[in-house]
């Protein structure tokens, strides 16, 4: 093989390394993530420090969605002032109205007792929004799966959730290994 053909195909698998980096770069700033759960809000679905696919890419939310989010300025106890990203279920969108028993745990949404066989528990915990809420448009209304313990739209630190803030759906839980699957 010729010094010029060696450096032709040098070259070429160089092109190749690069274009397909590139590729990987784009992907995973614009189609998709792969980022962490800290914290038990979404038991039993989730676990902490499970690792799962995002993706925003054409994403409208739709109520049942497990999405993850950002709040600017949020605080919560025991984290500092950083945009941290949440994971939740997403119950109500714009133009529902959102509605929680809390003596029965039931949750309804524009008058529907929802089907919520994800839940650990009955929603029993009862932060400082007031119920019945209609949802405007441009925000969802979320809550965690594990609702007893779950910091959510029920408060007013986080409340109802600006579409802007929204990361991407949870598509699937990529780690632990011996629990790869998609979320729903």
């Amino acid at each position: 093989m010729k010094k010029s053909d060696i450096r032709v195909e040098l070259f070429e698998w160089a092109q190749a390394l690069v274009s397909a980096i590139l590729i990987f770069v784009f992907i995973m700033v614009f189609a998709v993530r792969i980022i962490g759960v800290e914290g038990t809000s979404m038991e039993p679905t989730l676990q902490n420090q499970d690792r799962m696919l995002i993706s925003k890419l054409f994403y409208k939310p739709s109520n049942g969605d497990v999405i993850m989010f950002t709040k600017h300025g949020l605080r919560l106890a025991g984290h500092d002032d950083r945009d941290y990203p949440l994971v939740k279920r997403v119950i109500g969108i714009a133009g529902d109205t959102v509605d929680i028993n809390f003596s029965t745990g039931d949750v309804f949404v524009n008058g529907r007792l929802i089907e919520e066989p994800y839940v650990k528990d009955p929603t029993r915990k009862q932060y400082d929004v007031n119920f019945p809420l209609t949802i405007p448009e441009g925000y969802v209304f979320v809550m965690g799966d594990n609702r007893n313990v779950s910091h959510d739209s029920r408060s007013s630190d986080i409340g109802l959730l600006d579409n802007r803030y929204i990361l991407g759906k949870v598509y699937m839980r990529l780690f632990p290994f011996n629990k790869i699957g998609f979320i729903s």
